[in-house]
């Protein structure tokens, strides 16, 4: 380890270095490529199979039929039980990541390790042995006893291969990056708006186009209209009325092959893509100070695990996403059940998904704006009243004839949709803010705890939500696509009523998240740490403003000493003469910078002439009231900067402070 903090290594090495060189973040191709493309496609396999799993489970496989003892039992078992292995999984991941600190980063290394993890962990879920054969009866298929069992384990291996071990390499790092990437509020608002975006945009491309590919994903095999069964025919079956009754699981289950080698495909590209174009200024600030010459020092997780426990925004934080995160996979992954349950096929869930994109990417454009104006945690407080109240406008349907169904379900589902939206774009963001409040109060940050316990509860919701649906649903007499009174009352409440209910806690645990408050003050302690860190070590102290705006000039001056090389190739191609050129171009350059200048300063100058007019337009008792806000203002910061120094002291007399 004292290798890699001091700058040698393999995982410091520039196979692993960042393809990004730019001080600050910008929208390509970091955003774009490294927190975008990459991840979408990296996330899209884990969105298809929390959202598909359940119903591959008990469609294809067979869980939960009557003709399998057990195995209702072992699907809900297999998932909520799994939470536990699926925790101490993530944790160990969070540690491995706090040891593994390189020049290149902390999270970005695993990343790489993950890819044939995961690959091998889909392998191991869809591959599981078939357990049905052909009967007696030719086209009935009769369960196999003698494959049952050992398709029960290698079921039970897949799951928490892939959640507890493979998948956690790469979803815990790739949370981490928002962290690590910048102390700029604002850059780290962006990455984090268009992180959770690659996050929902996943979901949604799953949502949107895999329900118009069920029919080879989960093969029908008859359809029923009343107590009348037939072989399933697309033509009459488009003519409407029926509704698919049981499916073709040997076809359905080669078919599931298929489909995984070609997810396992886009995930290895996005990885690779997110490795490459994503950069970690944050843990590279510890080779600028004292520990990069020095061993740094080692922070025991059990030391993290105490500063988070007496953290209320931590835990607040955290109940947050673990809410946020049970309601949206209670969501996502009922939506088939309550589309087939409501509209007789799975249509429904499709078009829902297509039309509730809409407010979603509407969202993070505008999102950021309300986030910098009102505060990351009194946009999500609004948005999560917003979504319970029209969360609730789904239960209509009980009111309404059945033609008005869908026009009910896609309303009350657009509108919950936009409330969750702050939710879902800046709580990355709130929880770096949560992280930097703790290093600056301890002296060290608490990523690998807490982006295990983060990936924990993002990951383990999946399995406890399906264990939820998976239960009611078999508890309701669910029977493949068959639908009843009772199956519609369990999916309505799993698809609308469970994600309305975890955002009405997630409004009201809100109203004490004020985090926001002592950001400014959090990153002036943390910068004044870092030089105490420096001079103790001996050496001078770069601020990481200054380090990145020295790193920035030298990557500009680089790439303007290429576009010279190209360009003098071009104009020996072309026959001209390059010093002629050049010096144009320069005259070009020169006059563009000094008339963009310009426009900058008349623009100054005419906010600061448009400010003094209207201060001097102000009447005596306009400028009273000013100056008396001002006052309270300022009596405002001068208590919270007593109050912050009070906290400050307190964290360092405690043993836990570095």
């Amino acid at each position: 380890m004292a290798n890699n903090q001091q700058g040698k290594g393999f995982l410091n090495s520039k196979f692993f270095s960042s393809r990004i060189k730019s001080a600050n973040v910008k929208l390509f191709p970091e955003a774009a490529l490294g927190y975008l493309l990459g991840p979408i496609m990296a996330l899209i396999s884990n969105a298809i199979i929390n959202s598909y799993l359940l119903r591959y489970y008990t469609d294809v496989m067979g869980l939960g039929s009557d003709d399998w003892a057990g195995s209702s039992l072992f699907l809900v078992l297999l998932q909520v039980l799994s939470a536990v292995i699926i925790v101490i999984g993530n944790l160990v991941v969070g540690r491995l990541m706090d040891k593994v600190k390189t020049k290149n980063g902390k999270a970005r290394p695993l990343l790489i390790a993950s890819l044939p993890l995961i690959a091998l962990a889909i392998f191991v879920l869809f591959f599981a042995p078939f357990p049905w054969k052909e009967g007696a009866i030719p086209g009935i298929l009769v369960l196999d006893e003698g494959v049952a069992l050992w398709a029960m384990i290698v079921m039970a291996v897949g799951y928490n291969l892939y959640y507890a071990i493979c998948y956690p390499f790469y979803y815990t790092s790739h949370s981490a990056l928002v962290n690590l990437s910048s102390r700029n509020s604002n850059h780290r608002g962006l990455l984090a708006t268009v992180s959770n975006g690659s996050v929902v945009a996943a979901a949604g491309l799953a949502g949107m186009a895999v329900p118009f590919f069920l029919n080879m994903l989960f093969v029908p095999a008859t359809m029923k209209k009343g107590d009348v069964v037939l072989p399933f025919n697309q033509e009459a079956f488009a003519e409407g009325g029926w509704a698919i009754n049981t499916y073709d699981k040997m076809a359905s289950y080669n078919n599931w092959k298929i489909f995984m080698i070609v997810l396992i495909v886009t995930l290895l590209i996005g990885v690779v893509l997110e490795f490459l174009f994503t950069r970690e200024r944050i843990t590279e600030e510890e080779f600028t100070r004292g520990e990069s010459k020095t061993e740094a020092k080692k922070i025991p997780m059990s030391k993290q695990i105490a500063v988070c426990l007496r953290d209320k925004y931590w835990w607040m934080v955290m109940v947050f996403f673990l809410l946020y995160q049970l309601g949206g996979m209670m969501k996502n992954n009922s939506a088939t059940y309550f589309s087939t349950a409501w509209f007789g096929s799975s249509d429904m869930a499709g078009l829902i998904s297509i039309i509730g994109a809409i407010p979603t990417a509407a969202g993070m454009v505008i999102v950021g704006i309300f986030a910098t104006k009102f505060g990351k945690a009194n946009t999500i407080k609004v948005g999560a009243f917003l979504a319970a109240a029209f969360g609730a406008l789904s239960f209509l349907m009980y009111l309404v004839p059945s033609d008005a169904y869908g026009a009910v379900a896609i309303a009350s589902f657009v509108l919950k949709a936009c409330g969750t939206v702050p939710a879902m774009y800046v709580s990355l963001a709130l929880l770096a803010d949560v992280l930097d409040h703790q290093e600056a109060l301890y002296g060290f940050r608490t990523d690998g705890f807490s982006m295990a316990v983060y990936g924990s509860i993002m990951i383990a919701m999946t399995g406890i939500a399906n264990g939820i649906i998976g239960g009611l649903v078999n508890a309701a007499g669910y029977q493949t696509s068959v639908s009843s009174p009772a199956v519609q009352n369990v999916t309505i409440w799993v698809f609308f009523g469970g994600e309305a209910i975890c955002y009405l806690v997630i409004g009201l645990i809100f109203f004490f998240m004020n985090v926001e408050k002592f950001s400014n003050l959090d990153h002036n302690a943390i910068e004044e740490d870092q030089k105490a860190i420096a001079l103790a070590a001996g050496i001078e102290y770069v601020s990481a403003a200054d380090r990145l705006a020295a790193e920035q000039a030298q990557a500009e001056a680089e790439a303007e000493e290429y576009r010279k090389i190209e360009f003098k190739a071009y104009c020996e191609k072309k026959g001209l003469d390059f010093e002629k050129e050049e010096a144009a171009f320069e005259t070009d350059r020169a006059e563009k910078k000094a008339n963009a200048d310009m426009k900058a300063s008349q623009k100054e100058a005419a906010k600061k002439a448009k400010l003094a007019a209207k201060e001097a337009a102000m009447t005596e008792e306009q400028k009273a009231a000013a100056a008396k806000k001002a006052e309270k203002k300022a009596e405002e910061d001068a208590k919270l900067a007593a109050e912050y120094e009070k906290m400050r002291a307190a964290a360092k007399a405690s043993p836990l402070h570095i």
